[in-house]
């Protein structure tokens, strides 16, 4: 999975093969993991991250 960006602790990155999937990022940091849709920007699925407002 080709990492794109790294800020910090957290690594942005996509996988070649998603299916049919519309453009989304991954973003890891250490077991926690989110995938965020780009258009429009929008959390898609979140594993672990607190969710704050």
């Amino acid at each position: 999975m080709p990492v794109v960006l790294r800020i910090g602790p957290y690594a942005f990155l996509f996988y070649s093969n998603e299916n049919q999937e519309p453009p989304h990022i991954h973003v890891e940091r250490d077991s926690d993991m989110a995938k965020f849709w780009l258009e429009p920007v929008s959390p898609a699925a979140n594993h672990g991250f607190a969710l704050t407002n």
